[in-house]
């Protein structure tokens, strides 16, 4: 396993976007962090098929990002891990469809804490020490609803609004120290 490949950090990744962005890191040779609230035995076979893309190491990082600060403790995890963490995929997202009226708070806040809060929290565990090396990669997953209304789903448009939001001030921030923030908005 090698140490000196990049190491990379994809939250909610054992399925969809973020196992395709794995795939496509290992396939460039970066060492990739695989996220989800999975056990880890429910995700060997995931974890193998990014192995055969080519990634030099694969590390799981199991921790339920409906949990606030979990951001915070994952990124933590993978920095001991690795050593460092060159890129963070704040990938990880849920929704629910529901009229405003009968949208359930409980819901509400999962969906935000998910895709908004835990984002934060991992962003701000991840720029020490991308400070502290001069260079880094941080790119929120964000959607073609975070510049848009959709009936029935205030909650994810409300957090891929805000992270958009928070990707642009934290690129303003981090503009001069070698640090890029990228959001991207996929649509279907």
């Amino acid at each position: 396993m090698s140490g000196s490949a990049r190491a990379v950090l994809v939250t909610g990744s054992t399925s969809g976007i973020g196992l395709e962005i794995a795939r496509a890191f290992g396939a460039a040779g970066w060492r990739i962090g695989i996220n989800s609230d999975e056990p880890p035995g429910a995700v060997e076979t995931i974890l193998n098929e990014v192995a055969e893309s080519g990634a030099p190491e694969i590390r799981y990082f199991q921790a339920d990002l409906a949990v606030p600060g979990e951001g915070e403790a994952v990124v933590g995890e993978a920095i001991a891990q690795f050593g460092a963490l060159d890129a963070l995929i704040n990938n990880a997202g849920i929704h629910t469809q529901a009229p405003v009226e009968d949208f359930p708070t409980a819901e509400w806040d999962r969906i935000r804490t998910i895709g908004l809060d835990n984002a934060f929290s991992a962003i701000r565990a991840a720029v020490p020490d991308m400070k502290a090396r001069g260079w880094g990669r941080i790119i929120n997953i964000a959607s073609v609803y975070g510049t848009r209304g959709a009936a029935g789903k205030s909650a994810l448009v409300a957090t891929k609004h805000a992270l958009i939001g928070l990707t642009r001030s934290v690129a303003l921030e981090l503009a001069e120290t070698g640090i890029t923030v990228n959001a991207v908005s996929p649509g279907y």
